[in-house]
């Protein structure tokens, strides 16, 4: 939980650049678009959607991820300055319900997966990244070699012929609930972001997000509706799921590769989105209970019942964040204050009372359609539907909205302070290392003046 070290901040441009690369590739990204034309888009349509709901989320992960580039602490730290130092403390209750349809043999598979995987969550997450470019480059080759088999066996398919079923409002409807599907695709790390960019050589190095997200998550998307178009024409039947249309093939050496390459994928996007951000909330929640490296492996069950609803509450935690820093406190924070329970930070009874009305004010409108989406006999009309479709940028807007307007009219004036403290100083470093960071690109003014 502590800052990290100078000699640790060792990510560059690159690392974040195959990050994504390797982030984007798997079987969600693929399948994106298949939702999008089941509810009557036309893959031109489907496209935009997923690239612009993809910047968006791009622009907030920047935000955000610069906050930990400048600061180098991760989001249970950092969240403090925004929510207080108990309201930043969130409880998700996890678990398996009969619902989930799980049965023996998949519950094996993935006990078999979850053996597989633990190894690389015993790597420091400063070394993680040889990970993300070993996936960067095998990964993508693969689904670029599915995609020209597929369009060479079949010379294209039906899909790319498909026009919209649907016009007027519904179509609209339809085009923004696939942008906020987009979105939610990676509104949790728009949140935990700092976990990974706390390790950046300079906040520079992570401003590639903006561009390679909406680029990579794309081009992936595309791949999957065309390798999916191909697959009618060859199989004659529509196969979504990669896994499925490998599992066809009758070459075994191929299917191999493939299935590899979709494993490897997968522990990437597990480690990346879940695993290392689990295991920060953890060691905030239970600092000495256990050192760092044991704590993803607890978390496992939380995330199988992690649904798209969390977007209702992730877009304000989100936008709270961004406000805060970038316009409330204007990128001064005191980051040994953060650390210290009776501090400048812990505002009143350890809660800033603007986050929680923000969160009262954003959180509630987009309520009913989420209690629709889990049980749609629930009748929330056709209003409270339609906001749903738009979660994450309702609840952003009005959060950071509300959040913004009351602190102005009540500033928090015992967190505000003259200069960034960094708190670099109070560090321990190894005996000989040296200031990795590239002091010429660096944008941030370090000031080591102690609490």
């Amino acid at each position: 939980m502590d800052p990290v070290p100078i000699h640790q901040r060792s990510w560059t441009m690159w690392d974040y650049t195959s990050y994504w690369l390797s982030d984007g590739f798997n079987v969600a990204t693929w399948n994106m678009a298949s939702s999008m034309l089941a509810v009557g888009l036309s893959w031109k349509q489907a496209l935009p959607a997923i690239a612009i709901g993809h910047f968006l989320i791009a622009l907030a992960v920047t935000a955000n991820g610069t906050i930990g580039a400048r600061l180098h602490i991760p989001f249970p730290v950092l969240n403090r300055s925004s929510f207080g130092y108990w309201l930043s403390y969130f409880s998700v209750e996890g678990r398996l319900s009969d619902s989930a349809n799980i049965t023996t043999v998949e519950m094996m598979c993935y006990f078999l997966y979850w053996l597989i995987q633990f190894p690389f969550l015993l790597v420091s997450p400063h070394k993680i990244r040889y990970l993300f470019i070993a996936k960067a480059i095998l990964a993508p080759a693969t689904g670029l070699a599915i995609m020209i088999w597929a369009f060479v066996r079949s010379g294209g398919g039906p899909i790319f012929a498909q026009k919209a079923t649907i016009s007027g409002p519904a179509l609209s409807w339809a085009m923004l609930s696939a942008m906020n599907s987009a979105i939610g695709n990676y509104a949790t790390l728009s949140v935990n972001i700092p976990d990974f960019t706390r390790y950046a050589r300079s906040p520079r190095d992570q401003y590639i997000q903006v561009l390679i997200i909406p680029v990579i998550f794309t081009f992936f998307a595309f791949m999957g509706i065309a390798a999916t178009s191909a697959g009618n024409v060859i199989y004659g039947e529509i196969l979504w799921n990669p896994l499925t249309l490998i599992d066809r093939w009758d070459n075994r050496a191929a299917a191999f590769f493939a299935s590899f390459s979709f494993c490897l994928a997968t522990i990437g996007t597990n480690v990346s989105a879940n695993s290392i951000s689990a295991a920060n909330d953890f060691t905030a929640l239970l600092p000495k209970a256990s050192p760092p490296r044991t704590k993803p492996y607890r978390s496992a069950i939380g995330f199988l019942n992690f649904m798209g609803g969390y977007t209702v509450f992730l877009g304000p935690i989100c936008s709270i964040m961004i406000v805060d820093y970038w316009f409330v406190h204007k990128g001064k924070i005191d980051v040994p204050a953060l650390y210290d329970p009776k501090g400048r930070y812990r505002y009143t009874g350890g809660v800033n009372w603007r986050a929680l009305l923000a969160l009262c004010v954003s959180v509630p409108p987009n309520l009913p359609g989420l209690i629709h989406s889990i049980n749609p006999k629930i009748d929330v009309g056709l209003g409270g539907q339609h906001l749903f479709s738009i979660a994450w940028l309702l609840g952003f807007s009005l959060a950071g909205v509300t959040y913004y307007v009351t602190s102005m009219l009540f500033p928090p004036r015992e967190t505000m302070i003259e200069e960034l403290i960094t708190g670099d100083d109070q560090i321990p470093q190894p005996n000989g290392s040296e200031n990795i960071t590239d002091e010429k690109s660096s944008d941030v003014k370090v000031n080591t003046q102690a609490v």
